[in-house]
């Protein structure tokens, strides 16, 4: 029985020195799922974002010389074309980065400064569509690799990497 109590102080020990962290956890998976909820309720098929990718996109292939149009969410490129599907539009990185920054225990004032985020990354999500289109163009035999693998684990990385900037540069500033 006594073991039972010990090991039950223990538990509760551990929880309280980490109350802090387990709430801002907490907070940035709440945050996660209501964003992405709402979204998806006002977004719906996400033609407008979806599209307005795609425009940006095929606008910036035409300044690299590349042929294409767009056709609603459609790349179309010489030889290939670029369905610009939801997930295409950055803003599940933005969605995980605003709830890292809100979930964050900081002042509003440095959670607005992390705002800052939001266009970097759907610039990174543009570059992202871009090279995966020169991919497809130039080198079709790579373009699952750039597309699956590369480039997630890249985005993965660089919103983790955001925070940390931010984090370390705004919140943490001495």
């Amino acid at each position: 029985m006594k073991k039972k109590k010990k090991k039950e102080k223990e538990i509760k020990d551990i929880i309280s020195e980490r109350k802090e962290a387990l709430k801002a956890v907490s907070l940035f998976l709440i945050l996660c799922f209501f964003l992405n909820f709402a979204y998806f309720k006002i977004a719906g098929e996400q033609i407008i974002p979806r599209s307005f990718t795609a425009s940006l996109v095929a606008l910036f292939l035409n300044l690299f010389g590349l042929n294409a149009e767009v056709n609603g969410t459609f790349v179309l490129m010489n030889s290939s074309s670029l369905d610009v599907i939801g997930e295409c539009t950055g803003i599940f990185s933005i969605i995980v980065y605003c709830s890292v920054i809100f979930a964050y225990p900081t002042s509003l004032r440095n959670k607005s400064v992390g705002l800052i985020g939001i266009p970097i990354l759907y610039a990174l999500t543009l570059v992202r569509l871009i090279s995966t289109a020169l991919v497809g163009v130039f080198i079709p035999s790579m373009l699952d690799f750039f597309h699956t693998y590369l480039w997630q684990v890249f985005l993965i990385v660089f919103v983790v990497l955001l925070f940390m900037i931010w984090r370390d540069k705004v919140v943490e500033v001495k």
